[in-house]
Parts: C-alpha cells; sequence; structure tokens
C-alpha cells in the first residue's frame, strides 16, 4: 500500500511539473538554430564581417509560433497554414526590444527573410514575422495584437521597432501610428525597405501630405538602385512627407555592382546571405537598432564610418534623395506598382508621388 501511494505522489508531481513547464508554450514545436545558420557565399569573395556594425551576434537563436487564423473565413487561406513566428536570442530570459516584421506580397512564410530574421535575434533582440494572405491587410492589425498578446513576456513594450519589405514596409508607417499608445513609449524605429503603396490601397493610406507618426520615431528608408517592381518615388514620397524630425532619420540609396544586385528582393534569400546584404542592409539597420535600444547617440557616426571606409559597397545615406537618383528612375507605367497604382488599384498618394519633379 506504501508503495503504491509512494508512486501516485510520484506520478502527480511529475504531471505537475510537465503541465506548468507548457504551460507559456505558445507553439507545437521550437527550433533552435545557431547564431549563423545560413551559409556565407559571396561571388566575388568579399570577406565576411566578423566585427562592427552587420557582423552575426553571439546569440543562437529560438523560434516559437502562433497559428494565425485571422483569415480562415476562406477556404483557400486555411490551406495556407499562416503562423506568426518569434525569433528570439537564447539564454536571456527578460524582456526585450522587439522588431515586428512585416514581409511582402505573397510572403506567406518567413523562409524568404532567414537571415534578416536570424541575425535580429542573434544579436539580443526579438523579432516577429507577421503575414496576412496576398493584400488582405484588414485584419493585420488584430494578427500583430494576437503577437503581442501570445508573446507578452518576451516584448520589452517600451521598446520597439517596425520593418517590413514591398507591401510590409507600406505597412509599417502605419502600424507604427495604430499601436502607439500601447508600445515604444521609450523608443521606436522605422526600418521600411524597397516601400510600396500596396499597404494603402484600401482605407489605411493617409490622405494627408504628411503622413503622422509616433514622435520619438528614428528611421532610415532604404531604397534599391534597380528595383523594376516598386517605383523609387513611392520610397522617397514616404521618406520626405512624414512628421519624424529631419535629424531622426536617415534615406538610404543602395548601390549594387556587377557581382551584387541591388533589386527589389535584395534582402529576401532563403538559404544564403552575402557580402551585399551583410554590408548594405543588415549593418544599418543593427546600427539603428543600438542607436534606438541602447540609446547610443553615436550609433549612426558610426554606421556612416564603417560604410566610408568599406572598400566594397557606397551606398548613399543623407537627409535627402541624392542628386544622381534620376538616372534610377523608370517611366512611371513601366513599374508594377507604381506612383498612380498599386495592383492596378489607384493609390490616394499619387499627388504627393507625382509632385516630387522625379
Amino acid at each position: 500500500m506504501y508503495h503504491i501511494r509512494l508512486f501516485l505522489l510520484s506520478l502527480a508531481i511529475f504531471l505537475q511539473i510537465g503541465c506548468s513547464s507548457d504551460k507559456n508554450n505558445t507553439s507545437s514545436s521550437e527550433e533552435i538554430i545557431a547564431p549563423q545558420p545560413l551559409t556565407y557565399h559571396d561571388d566575388a569573395n568579399i570577406t565576411l564581417l566578423s566585427a562592427g556594425y552587420g557582423a552575426f551576434g553571439k546569440y543562437s537563436v529560438k523560434t516559437k509560433s502562433i497559428e494565425n487564423n485571422r483569415y480562415n473565413y476562406k477556404p483557400e487561406y486555411q490551406k495556407l497554414n499562416l503562423k506568426t513566428v518569434l525569433y528570439h536570442p537564447v539564454g536571456i530570459d527578460t524582456p526585450r526590444p522587439t522588431l515586428f516584421f512585416y514581409g511582402g506580397y505573397r510572403s506567406q512564410t518567413p523562409d524568404r527573410y532567414k537571415g534578416l530574421l536570424y541575425f535580429v535575434a542573434s544579436k539580443g533582440y526579438n523579432i516577429i514575422f507577421l503575414t496576412c494572405p496576398k493584400a488582405e491587410l484588414r485584419n493585420l492589425k488584430l494578427v500583430t495584437q494576437d503577437a503581442i498578446d501570445a508573446f507578452a513576456s518576451y516584448i520589452d513594450k517600451t521598446k520597439v521597432g517596425f520593418i517590413g519589405h514591398s507591401m510590409g514596409a507600406g505597412v509599417t508607417f502605419w502600424m507604427i501610428k495604430e499601436f502607439e499608445s500601447q508600445l515604444g513609449s521609450k523608443a521606436r524605429l522605422l526600418f521600411p525597405m524597397a516601400s510600396g503603396y500596396t499597404a494603402f490601397n484600401t482605407d489605411l493610406i493617409p490622405t494627408e501630405k504628411d503622413i503622422q507618426l509616433p514622435s520619438n520615431t528614428k528611421m532610415i528608408q532604404q531604397i534599391y538602385a534597380k528595383d523594376f517592381t516598386t517605383d523609387i518615388r513611392i520610397g522617397i514620397d514616404l521618406f520626405l512627407n512624414n512628421t519624424i524630425l529631419i535629424e531622426n532619420k536617415e534615406f538610404m540609396f543602395i548601390y549594387g555592382d556587377q557581382n551584387h544586385t541591388a533589386d527589389h528582393s535584395s534582402m529576401a534569400h532563403d538559404e544564403q546571405y552575402d557580402a551585399f546584404m551583410q554590408r548594405s542592409i543588415y549593418r544599418p539597420l543593427d546600427a539603428l537598432m543600438d542607436e534606438v535600444f541602447n540609446n547610443n547617440p553615436s550609433a549612426r557616426k558610426q554606421l556612416k564610418e564603417q560604410l566610408d571606409k568599406d572598400a566594397f559597397f557606397h551606398p548613399y545615406i543623407g537627409k535627402t534623395p541624392q542628386k544622381d537618383i534620376k538616372e534610377y528612375i523608370l517611366p512611371e507605367k513601366e513599374y508594377h506598382y507604381n506612383c498612380s497604382e498599386g495592383g492596378n488599384v489607384q493609390s490616394k498618394r499619387k499627388e504627393y508621388c507625382k509632385a516630387l519633379g522625379l
């Protein structure tokens, strides 16, 4: 009888421990990845950065995911099995500054952005991948709120960033304002890449010229020289016509070379990253995170010094678009997403975009 009671007591303790360990589990599986999970390969044999901004951090990365059921009202969307995925550094138990990442059109999984997502987490920050099917953006605010609620114990809500690519870059200008009362009271960053108006071809697009953004936001707007998908003038409009103080934002125009094409998907590669991605994309994001999240006032100065000393890539970075930008702008109708249309939908900002004189 004594042995039976001892067995039952042991079993109860075991079950209690097991249940309590799963209490905060938001995913059916977890994955731990090394700090540099992808292969570094460069066709020009440019050396991997091992120090300074752009170098991968010391942390391994763990992922957690939750189901994104906000679009299950259509059977075709149910089949996509949409997930919201958190990438966070292993070994840090306190809430961390967190980036909310919005992918481009039809980017239903984070696979295209592996390098960027793992890079951020390797530096000791969190980054959350969020998506919606096609351009159905009306539930994306709810998807973001679901992530905030599910991963609350990981997120330092006082220090956040909004980062995106293409359609997702346009989304960031909306989301950072939508969550102003809830996120970013101490620090905010904005890092849009190859911005499109697609996100604003609904009621989301600001009709006033100056887009109202939180006053403590700091931004780097990235545009790519051979982006033949999204009109370059869209990114220029979004950079110039917002309420961020001029001293808190930088316009960054990325040039490539014969081995590295600066195009619409420069940051989106599945299994590899190269010198161009590391030096032209990871590096400025790294510096911006350091400035905003660590309150480092010299971060941008250090970034510019590193860019100047780099023998391989020299992107433009400044307060206004550079003088030679006209050489890289195509006739409007040659862009799939241009100033007037985004996927054949009229843009409410077309007059601001055309008024740039470019």
